[in-house]
């Protein structure tokens, strides 16, 4: 993954002084990019975000993606649509094994076979997770060629937004099963986007969120 430069608002600086380093596990990376690959459409889903210290001296902190969840969803190849209901079972069911749901802290979704980059409904969308949890927000767009496109809004002290961030990969934390099939996880998890007037996610389905 090459070096990048990040965005502020009206401001660029070099990613290398930014302070901030965002890492994948990579079971995390491999499911998202699996998801994408199997999907004949846009996808999207949230995932967990854990702070650490850098290495000694270098000053900066780590972003450390560990898990991530596929959601009851609605897509087309231009659109996603997540089903708030299933998002907020997910947060009730994480809740209870005790996780820390203020680590919910991606929002990542796909791009099909397009270029990578923020429509204006992807930055109402950050803008509006960023603001519902009060802090900061990891966003990641990524396509089925492996391009990817991330960035951090943060709301405190003042809004910001840190774009075109580099990403790397790290070692799983945990053992994760390797072998997945993901495209019955999408046949499951994902349905057509359906025009307004008629819900799209009318039909039942088993369960919530595939993580």
């Amino acid at each position: 993954m090459q070096e990048r430069t990040r965005t502020t608002y009206g401001e660029k600086v070099d990613a290398e002084t930014s302070g901030m380093e965002i890492l994948f596990e990579n079971h995390c990376w491999s499911k998202i990019m699996g998801w994408c690959r199997a999907a004949n459409s846009e996808v999207s889903g949230v995932g967990m975000v854990r702070i650490e210290d850098g290495e000694y001296g270098t000053g900066k902190t780590k972003m450390v993606v560990y898990d991530v969840y596929l959601p009851r969803q609605a897509c087309s190849s231009g659109f996603t649509e997540l089903d708030d209901d299933a998002v907020s079972r997910l947060n009730h069911k994480l809740f209870k094994k005790g996780r820390d749901l203020s680590q919910m802290r991606l929002w990542w979704h796909t791009h099909y076979n397009f270029g990578v980059f923020w429509s204006g409904t992807d930055v109402d969308t950050s803008q509006t997770m960023v603001r519902s949890n009060g802090d900061w927000l990891l966003s990641v767009v990524i396509n089925q060629k492996g391009d990817y496109r991330a960035k951090v809004d943060m709301v405190k002290p003042v809004p910001v937004s840190l774009d075109n961030l580099t990403l790397g990969l790290c070692r799983n934390k945990f053992k994760h099963k390797r072998k997945r099939n993901f495209k019955s996880d999408i046949n499951k998890w994902v349905r057509p986007y359906v025009s307004p007037g008629v819900s799209p996610m009318e039909s039942k389905w088993k369960d919530i969120v595939h993580s």
